[in-house]
C-alpha cells in the first residue's frame, strides 16, 4: 500500500494532520490501534491558559500566553516553532491553523466559536472554571461574561448522577467574589426527568444524546419541561444542562432548543459527548476528503540511514505494508500508549529517546519524574520526544533521526499540558503544520 502521507495515531493531532495534507492533494492514510483520546477530551482548544511563575493566575489572552512561554521556556513546541519565522509569523500559522479546524468542522455540522484573541472562561460541573479560546458553540454560549445581569438555572436530569444542579450553585456563589461579571447573578438549580427515562437511576450521557438525534418527541418534550421552568422568568434567563443536547444533529437540535431558550451546555468530565461529537467530525472531514483508515497496530518498520522505507500493521494476524514519502508520529504521550511507561522511558514505534527540559530521562526510573506533592507540576508530564522547527525527532545528538518522520501532538515533550491547559492547542498547531510540511 503506497501513500504520499502515513499518519499513525488517531487522535485530534493525527487527524488534524491528516485533513491538512489531504487538503494539500495529498494520499494520506491514518493508522489507528483504537478510537483515541479525542472522545475523553472536553472537546474545548486550550492555546494555553496559564503559565509560572504564576500558575494560578490564568491569562485573558493567550497570545499573551505564548509569549511569555517563549521567554521562558525554550523547548516548548510554540518556542521551537517559532524560532525561525518569529512571532508575528507563529501567530499567523496560528490564526490559520484555527481558521481551518473551524472551516473543517464545520463541513461535517460542527460549529466552533473563538479565537486567539481572548480566553474565555467556562464553567464545569464541580463549579471550578475552565480557561479556553476555542469552544462548540453550545458551550461557548455559558461563557461566564454572558452571565452578567442574568438569572441563570442550572437543570440536571434525575437518574444521571454525573451532575448535581445544587452542589454546582453552592459551588460558583462562592466564586463570586473572584469574577465582578457574575456578582449580580442569581443561580439556581432543579432536577427534571429526562424523557424516557423516567424511571432509570443509572442514565450515561451518551444515551441522552443519542435519544435526543433520534427521536423528535424526545426534543419536544424537553422544551415542554425546561418551559415549565422558565415560566414567570424575564428575557435574562438562561439555562445550563449537561452536554446531552445530540450526537451527530447536535447542531441542529441546539439551534433548534435555542430558538425557545437561552441555552448552553455545561463542561463535564468523560464520558465526553462533545469529546465524541469532535472525534465524529473529524473522522466525517478527513474520510470526505478520501482518506482511508486503517484499524490496527503499527508493530515494525524498516529503514535506511536516513529515512523509513515502510512500517508493518498488524490487525489481529494480519501484517499490512505500508509503505509512504512521509510519516507522522501522532501516537500521544502515556493515554495514547506512544511512550512506554516503564524502564526504560522510551518512544514506542521507532524507539525515539524522550526528554525532559533537554535532557533524555532514559537512564532516569519513572518513579523520579513524579513529585511528592499530588497537585504539584510533575515533570513526567511534560516528556516527549523532541524536535526541531519542522516537527522532525531528534535524536541525543540533536541531530534528526529520519528525514521523512515529523510528529504531532502529545507525542511531542516540552510542554505540560495539564497545568498550561495548552493539550489540544499544541495538536492543532503541530497536525496543522505537519501536514503540510509531510
Amino acid at each position: 500500500m503506497d501513500f504520499d502521507v502515513a499518519i499513525i495515531g488517531g487522535g485530534f493531532a493525527g487527524f488534524i494532520a491528516g485533513i491538512t495534507a489531504l487538503k494539500e492533494n495529498k494520499k494520506v492514510v491514518l493508522i489507528r490501534k483504537s478510537q483515541g483520546a479525542t472522545a475523553l477530551s472536553t472537546s474545548l482548544v486550550d492555546v494555553v491558559g496559564y503559565y509560572s511563575p504564576d500558575p494560578f493566575e490564568p491569562y485573558l489572552s493567550p497570545v499573551d500566553g505564548i509569549k511569555n512561554i517563549i521567554k521562558r521556556n525554550p523547548y516548548h513546541p510554540y518556542t521551537i516553532l517559532q524560532s525561525d519565522t518569529g512571532l508575528d509569523c507563529f501567530i499567523d500559522s496560528f490564526c490559520n491553523a484555527i481558521d481551518f479546524l473551524k472551516s473543517s468542522l464545520e463541513n461535517s455540522g460542527l460549529i466552533y466559536n473563538g479565537g486567539l484573541d481572548k480566553n474565555a472562561f467556562f464553567l464545569n460541573n464541580i463549579g471550578t472554571t475552565k480557561v479556553s479560546c476555542l469552544a462548540p458553540s453550545a458551550t461557548f454560549s455559558g461563557e461566564m461574561s454572558n452571565f452578567k445581569e442574568k438569572n441563570v438555572v442550572f437543570i440536571g436530569f434525575k437518574g444521571f448522577p454525573d451532575f448535581n444542579p445544587n452542589f454546582l450553585v453552592k459551588a460558583v456563589n462562592e466564586l463570586k467574589s473572584n469574577y465582578n461579571l457574575i456578582k449580580n447573578t442569581e443561580f439556581s438549580g432543579c432536577y427534571i426527568n429526562f424523557p424516557t427515562f423516567e424511571n432509570r437511576g443509572d442514565i450515561v450521557s451518551v444515551e441522552m444524546a443519542k435519544a435526543i438525534d433520534s427521536d423528535d418527541k424526545v426534543k419536544e418534550e424537553l422544551i415542554n419541561r425546561i418551559g415549565e421552568i422558565s415560566k414567570g422568568n424575564d428575557k435574562s434567563f438562561s439555562v445550563g444542562v449537561p452536554p446531552v443536547l445530540g450526537l451527530d444533529e447536535h447542531f441542529t437540535i441546539y439551534n433548534y432548543l435555542k430558538s425557545y431558550f437561552d441555552i448552553f451546555e455545561l463542561v463535564l468530565p468523560p464520558p465526553s459527548v462533545p469529546g465524541y461529537r469532535l472525534q465524529r467530525a473529524l473522522e466525517k472531514e478527513f474520510l470526505k476528503n478520501n482518506g482511508e483508515i486503517i484499524q490496527a497496530e503499527v508493530v515494525s518498520f524498516v529503514n535506511d540511514k536516513t529515512n523509513i522505507k515502510y512500517i508493518n500493521a498488524e490487525y489481529y494476524e494480519k501484517v499490512i505494508e505500508v509503505r509512504a514519502k512521509n510519516y507522522i508520529l501522532a501516537t500521544g504521550k502515556f493515554i495514547g500508549g506512544g511512550i512506554n511507561s516503564e524502564n526504560p522511558i522510551v518512544e514506542k514505534i521507532f524507539k525515539l529517546p524522550i526528554f525532559i527540559e533537554g535532557r533524555c530521562i532514559k537512564d532516569i526510573p519513572p518513579y523520579k519524574l513524579f513529585k511528592d506533592e499530588v497537585f504539584a507540576s510533575h515533570p513526567i508530564f511534560s516528556a516527549g520526544v523532541r524536535i526541531n522547527k519542522n516537527l522532525q525527532p531528534l535524536d541525543e545528538n540533536m541531530n534528526v533521526v529520519y528525514d521523512n518522520l515529523f510528529s504531532a501532538g502529545g507525542i511531542i515533550g516540552g510542554y505540560n499540558y495539564i497545568v498550561e491547559k495548552s493539550g489540544l492547542g499544541v495538536c492543532l498547531i503541530t497536525g496543522f503544520l505537519a501536514g503540510k510540511n509531510s
